[in-house]
C-alpha cells in the first residue's frame, strides 16, 4: 500500500489574525476549498468552505465580513504522520467525519491530503477491480427546487451529508 506523503499537496495558509473577508478572498483567488491557519509560525487550525458556509448560514449578527475574526470559524487540525498508509488515512477521515488531514513529519506540517486526493488514488488503483454497487450508499437525500436554502442546509447538517438532489 502507498503512503500519504506521496499524495499530499502543499498547504496554503492564512494568518489567524485574518478576518472572514480575507479568508473568502484567498479561497477564491487560490481556487481551493480549505486553508490551514497559521499562528506564531505554527499551523494549528483549518478553515474550509463548508465551515464558512455553515457559519454564514447560522450567524445572526449584523457584522460585515471584515469584522468577523477567523478565530470564530476555524477548527483544530487533525493530523497524520507522513508514512501512514492511505487506507488508514481514509479510515481516519471517515472516523472523524472530516474532509482533510494535515500531514506531519517529526511534528512539522509537510502537507495536506483531502478526500478528493484519496478518491483519485483509490479510483486509479482499483480501476476495473471494483463495482460502484460495492461502495455506494443506496439512500439519497432530495429536496424540491423551490425549497428554501436554510431548509436544504438544515437537512444536510441533520443527516451529515454534503450533497442533495
Amino acid at each position: 500500500m502507498d503512503i500519504i506523503k506521496n499524495y499530499m499537496s502543499t498547504p496554503i495558509t492564512i494568518n489567524r489574525s485574518s478576518n472572514l473577508s480575507d479568508v473568502l478572498k484567498k479561497v477564491l483567488s487560490e481556487k481551493i476549498s480549505r486553508l490551514l491557519v497559521e499562528n506564531n509560525d505554527m499551523i494549528t487550525e483549518i478553515v474550509s468552505e463548508k465551515d464558512l458556509g455553515l457559519f454564514l448560514l447560522t450567524d445572526e449578527s449584523e457584522r460585515k465580513l471584515g469584522e468577523i475574526p477567523l478565530s470564530e470559524i476555524s477548527k483544530k487540525i487533525i493530523s497524520i504522520n507522513d508514512n501512514t498508509e492511505l487506507n488508514e488515512c481514509a479510515q481516519k477521515i471517515l472516523e472523524y467525519g472530516i474532509g482533510s488531514l494535515v500531514v506531519t513529519s517529526n511534528g512539522d506540517v509537510q502537507g495536506i491530503v483531502t478526500k478528493t486526493d484519496l478518491v483519485k488514488y483509490f479510483a486509479s488503483t482499483f480501476q476495473d477491480k471494483k463495482f460502484v454497487g460495492e461502495y455506494m450508499t443506496p439512500y439519497y437525500a432530495w429536496q424540491y427546487s423551490d425549497s428554501s436554502l436554510s431548509k436544504i442546509v438544515s437537512k444536510m447538517i441533520e443527516e451529515k451529508i454534503s450533497r442533495i438532489i
